[in-house]
């Protein structure tokens, strides 16, 4: 009787006359050369570089920052902030006067608050400006998406500031200095509200 012998056919190619492999089949690894191009045997273009995108955060002080979103600029240095302070200070000081001098001491101080809060709270919340950081070309925002705070957060920014002033003078003298040393230039009720303050121009 016959014995037939099983024979195992193998359907990877032959080595090529150096014993190099060769390259794999369309479709399923390196795109093949274009045409006309010369490649040695055996080698193979490297692969695309992944992109590359930097994680969330901001860089040392001064430097560029651009959150997710279409706004970004450079982190405002100390002075910046003590200027935009004095500017509204004043304006906030001058309209207070005149409400005491016409409600009274306790009438007129009391509408100076309320006036205070909205008046941080719409133009911080809404357009991240005040006119004493219009003036020194600087601006609060988001410190991850770049945009506006909204309301809830620049009331809470002026809240936490407002109570370190009156509750506890010598942490409000360490918030307003706190900047000097933060890395991302940001005071304490920065940090409470998420906001860093940038430049503008």
């Amino acid at each position: 009787m016959l014995h037939r012998r099983a024979t195992t056919v193998s359907t990877t190619p032959p080595p090529g006359p150096w014993g190099e492999q060769p390259p794999p089949p369309p479709g399923t690894g390196y795109p093949a050369p274009p045409p006309g191009s010369w490649q040695a045997p055996g080698t193979y273009p490297p692969p695309p570089p992944a992109s590359w995108s930097s994680p969330q955060g901001y860089p040392p002080t001064g430097g560029m920052w651009a959150g997710q979103g279409s706004v970004g600029g450079t982190l405002a240095g100390w002075w910046y902030r003590v200027g935009a302070t004095v500017i509204d200070g004043v304006l906030l000081g001058v309209l207070g006067a005149i409400l005491q001098a016409i409600l009274g001491r306790v009438g007129g101080e009391t509408i100076e608050v309320i006036v205070g809060v909205v008046y941080y709270v719409v133009l911080l919340g809404q357009r991240g400006q005040t006119v004493g950081c219009m003036a020194l070309g600087v601006k609060v925002v988001d410190q991850r998406a770049g945009g506006p705070i909204g309301y809830p957060r620049a009331f809470l920014r002026w809240l936490v500031e407002g109570l370190l002033f009156v509750v506890l003078f010598i942490p409000w003298v360490v918030d307003i200095l706190w900047p000097l040393w933060d890395t991302h230039n940001q005071t304490l009720h920065d940090k409470a509200a998420g906001s860093v303050l940038i430049r503008t121009s």
